[in-house]
């Protein structure tokens, strides 16, 4: 029987949003202030996780638990934007399961301090990705989230993911141990116009009803073999639509 541990993390509150613009990245127009996370505020990484099960609290050190806490392995350059005007430039990785911000200082893995978090953009060879914080509309179960969200495309209309990652735990063949792994919970979310909103289900029929003038695109759809499962195709589509459809966004 494969059960879910929700993990126990002790975070400061990540805050607002940022509107992303499709023109590049831009320091802080008021102070353009760079700043070395290596002159930021840390701490030093607990090499664990914490949850819950039945008998009692656990603390299982990332060793025990098949797979990865971070959405990439390595340390990738990153530029993270601040609400108080800091844009931090080092290689990061980020943590999915406690949504902590790792880096290297003076050769020792590290934990950025900070609950004024706008961003996080990675580029590194000839490819990107965007990180917003936590939204206001990342509501799970009626429970605030402190995550971030991944902008998967640009243009008008964007979709959001969200990857909770949480333990999991299944008995042993001999049930002489438990076996411990990492498991993603995803929410996607369309943003267009301004407007956030959480998609039911990756299906056609729970983002056509999203968009305005949406059924237009049928014969592309089909013509492309587009299957909104899949999360790469309805990247595909997203593109064409916003290629078409010229609303700008509030």
């Amino acid at each position: 029987m494969v059960r879910t541990v929700q993990v126990y993390i002790c975070l400061g509150s990540l805050l607002s949003f940022l509107d992303v613009s499709s023109q590049g990245i831009q320091t802080n127009p008021i102070t353009g202030q760079i700043t070395n996370l290596e002159q930021a505020k840390s701490q030093k990484i607990i090499d664990e996780v914490r949850f819950y099960e039945p008998k009692g609290n656990v603390h299982l050190p990332y060793s025990r638990i098949k797979g990865s806490p971070f959405w990439k392995d390595e340390f990738l350059p990153a530029k993270i934007f601040t609400t108080t005007g800091q844009v931090y430039s080092s290689p990061i990785r980020l943590n999915l399961v406690t949504n902590e911000i790792h880096f290297l200082k003076n050769g020792e893995e590290m934990v950025l301090v900070d609950g004024n978090i706008d961003k996080i953009v990675f580029s590194w060879e000839h490819d990107s990705a965007l990180f917003l914080a936590n939204l206001a509309v990342l509501l799970m179960n009626n429970k605030k989230e402190n995550g971030y969200v991944q902008v998967l495309n640009p243009g008008n209309c964007q979709l959001l993911k969200y990857t909770k990652r949480l333990v999991d735990s299944a008995d042993s063949l001999f049930r002489t141990q438990k076996r411990y792994f990492f498991t993603d919970e995803v929410t996607y979310f369309l943003r267009f116009t301004g407007k956030i909103e959480k998609i039911k289900r990756m299906d056609k029929e729970n983002i056509m009803k999203l968009l305005p003038s949406a059924p237009s695109s049928d014969a592309w759809i089909d013509e492309n073999k587009i299957d909104f499962k899949k999360e790469d195709d309805t990247v595909r589509f997203l593109n064409h639509y916003n290629a078409t459809h010229t609303t700008k966004q509030d």
